[in-house]
């Protein structure tokens, strides 16, 4: 009976060699203190060899003296389901009891395994806090089923009060550590006889059968998901890039099926278009607008984000400036061009030049220097100015009226209809004009003289004038004038008539009349013939005596005229008619009539 239980105890063995295997032989080890001597190194502790362990042995790690911390980490290489952990202290060749110097050295000890250098970061396998001096063993088995990549070891007197048993000083004096994992990736189980999920990270799982992490694109405890939510490659802890109309990326390489969304390039679709070198769209296929500010646009739509070149406008920069701006962004006004004309879109010039009033390249400066108008090539009027006003710099109209004489809208009319003065509001004076005068236009002064009965520079001066009825008479007097001389004629006529009768009588009868005497005419005051010049002439007629001609209303008339000139005029038929008045001073009249007669 007792040989049946040995030989399953020892096929039991067997198996369990068979099934686990030390996964930390021969793999990089580490010590916080090491000794001063090379030959107690880290990698001691590892290399499968503990049969002497002595510190003379070669075959055991030992740290520094004198340290409060001490601590030594293996990396197995990848992350293992570790099922127990083998640790083989320093004995120095000695029995292990309360009296092996050693043993103090080797209480207090913890061992974690962690995915990384950081034991805080990983899980807590065991915690010296209940061997004694006499009860810890050595070798320790200590179970520790957990996944990890570093198996650490640590021990430290940092505490305000050490235990009794224990050393002063921290030591690790590791002679071998061994960790255990099924020897054949890929199983698991009591006897590493379950193979693992398929997807399982290098083919490990834990004894549960949950992969110790999955291969790529693959995520789940047994693997069995693929990345999802634009995720992708190992724990699809990766974000897919901008694949076209948003698809999810290949779980696994991360590629777009159907190639990258607008901006974006690369086969991953993870670069963006080098907007800097004008590019956008689909694969970077489009070039920004030249007109684009330093080249430069979205890398989706192509719009100008910085804005355009100078004289251009729109989202993509492709519209000429208009409506009457120009500059950057199209934010300025043009000038008054020519018949509104659109300007330069880039400088704001005026192409065809500058509208009525302005001038200057831009056309935005008023004409000043008193003129206006196209060109401001116009001069201003006789305005009435303030300080530095000037006429309308486009219409030329005065703002504040005509100075003294002038009238208009732009003050350029000489005051006329015999008007003068501040806005011709003043009439001229009495003046006598010839033709097409009138008074000046700024004093009222007459051209030449003033009508009768007026005096002054402007003829506006009154002296005193005679009554009404000389007035009236002196209406009459042209018209009397006239029937005057026309009688006059008619009376000189019938005279020269009757004298050659006379003379025709006087050939055929010499002979005196009776009662008539000799007459000789006298012309006085005329030089242009002397008595001798005329025979003696006999007249007495009713018809001279009828030609007496006196008037009560005209003695001796004086009248001074330029429309007249005088005439020395003696005649018994003058001195008949002479006609006087009081306003007028005495003018001899020669008749057409008379002269014809001289």
């Amino acid at each position: 009976m007792i040989w049946i239980l040995s030989a399953t105890l020892f096929f039991s063995l067997i198996s369990f060699v068979r099934s686990y295997e030390n996964m930390a032989l021969n793999k990089p080890a580490w010590h916080e203190h090491p000794y001063h001597k090379d030959q107690w190194g880290a990698d001691l502790a590892v290399d499968g060899q503990y049969s002497d362990r002595s510190a003379q042995g070669g075959q055991c790690t030992i740290s520094a003296n004198c340290q409060s911390t001490a601590q030594w980490k293996v990396d197995l290489g990848e992350i293992l389901d570790v099922s127990h952990i083998v640790i083989y202290y320093r004995t120095d060749n000695h029995i292990w009891d309360d009296d092996n110097p050693s043993v103090a050295r080797f209480l207090g000890f913890s061992v974690y395994l962690s995915n990384t250098t950081n034991y805080e970061d990983g899980v807590l396998c065991v915690e010296d806090s209940q061997y004694t001096r006499s009860s810890i063993p050595n070798p320790v088995y200590i179970s520790c089923p957990y996944n990890g990549r570093y198996v650490i070891y640590s021990n430290n007197r940092t505490q305000s009060s050490i235990p009794d048993g224990y050393s002063e000083y921290a030591f690790n004096e590791l002679c071998e550590v061994e960790v255990y994992d099924c020897a054949t990736p890929g199983f698991y189980g009591k006897r590493c006889s379950s193979r693992c999920p398929t997807n399982c990270l290098n083919g490990h799982c834990n004894r549960r059968g949950e992969c110790l992490g999955c291969i790529r694109g693959h995520q789940g405890v047994h693997c069995d998901k693929e990345c999802k939510n634009y995720t992708y490659g190992s724990g699809c802890t990766r974000t897919c890039g901008e694949c076209k109309h948003g698809e999810q990326c290949d779980h696994v390489t991360g590629s777009c099926p159907n190639g990258c969304d607008r901006g974006i390039h690369g086969v991953k679709c993870d670069k963006v278009c080098p907007v800097w070198e004008g590019r956008y769209g689909y694969n970077c296929q489009e070039n920004c607008s030249m007109n684009c500010l330093h080249g430069v646009c979205d890398r989706r739509s192509g719009q100008c984000f910085m804005g355009c070149e100078v004289g251009w406008k729109g989202t993509t920069c492709l519209t000429k400036c208009d409506g009457g701006t120009y500059g950057a962004d199209c934010r300025y006004h043009c000038g008054h061009c020519l018949d509104k004309q659109q300007c330069d879109a880039i400088d704001g010039s005026c192409l065809n030049g500058c509208g009525s009033g302005y001038f200057g390249a831009k056309c935005t400066e008023i004409c000043g220097n008193k003129t206006f108008g196209p060109a401001c090539s116009l001069t201003c009027g006789n305005c009435i100015y303030q300080s530095n006003e000037q006429c309308d710099h486009v219409t030329g109209h005065c703002p504040r009226g005509c100075v003294v004489g002038y009238s208009g809208k732009r003050c350029n009319d000489l005051c006329g209809n015999n008007t003068y003065g501040p806005g011709c509001s003043l009439p001229c004076g009495n003046c006598h004009y010839k033709y097409g005068e009138q008074c000046h236009h700024v004093t009222g002064q007459c051209p030449s003289a003033c009508a009768e009965g007026f005096k002054g520079k402007r003829c506006d001066e009154g002296y005193v004038r005679s009554s009404s009825s000389d007035v009236d008479n002196r209406l009459l007097i042209p018209a009397y004038l006239t029937a005057s001389v026309l009688f006059i004629s008619v009376v000189l006529n019938i005279v020269l008539i009757m004298k050659r009768k006379q003379i025709n009588n006087k050939e055929t009868q010499p002979k005196q009349e009776e009662g008539y005497e000799n007459v000789t005419w006298s012309y006085e005051g005329s030089d242009a013939h002397s008595a001798s010049d005329y025979e003696p002439m006999n007249i007495f007629s009713p018809v001279y005596e009828a030609a007496n001609i006196t008037s009560p209303d005209y003695e001796s008339m004086n009248r001074i005229s330029p429309d007249y000139e005088a005439a020395n005029i003696t005649s018994p038929v003058y001195e008949a008619v002479n006609i006087t008045s009081p306003d007028y001073e005495p003018m001899n009249i020669i008749s057409p009539v008379y002269k014809a007669l001289n």
